[in-house]
């Protein structure tokens, strides 16, 4: 899914802000939800990202180097985790929104009612 970087700072804002306070506790558990382990949890992402097979034809029989194997592709996906969680707390910091979900909004709605409406308008209920 690409997407213009505009259209980006508008969902990350729009995350921020529903998570408030919590977001950076949000974007370090959101990649965790991709590793293989989240699979019971019922994630849909984690269906993909599964952990090759230990069988001897694919040369990791016990014993035989297979938790060596192992061993690397936990580290590799926990250099992956790092690195998208460093992605997305500098694309927060580097567009602006660390912060927006204290912002005040910029028009309430009374403004927005007394800007948008008439003056002359006049409502009246049906009786």
């Amino acid at each position: 899914m690409d997407s213009s970087p505009a259209e980006t700072r508008v969902q990350l804002g729009r995350t921020i802000r529903q998570l408030t306070a919590h977001w950076k506790l949000g974007v370090l558990l959101v990649p965790l939800l991709q590793l293989p382990a989240a699979a019971p949890l019922g994630v849909d992402g984690a269906s993909g990202n599964q952990a090759p097979s230990m069988s001897p034809s694919a040369g990791g029989a016990p014993g035989t180097g297979g938790q060596r194997e192992e061993g690397d592709l936990e580290q590799e996906q926990l250099m992956q985790h790092v690195d998208s969680v460093q992605g997305l707390l500098s694309a927060a910091t580097g567009f602006g929104l660390a912060d927006c979900w204290q912002w005040k909004p910029l028009l309430d709605g009374k403004q927005v009612r007394s800007d948008c409406m008439p003056a002359a308008v006049v409502i009246v209920p049906n009786v």
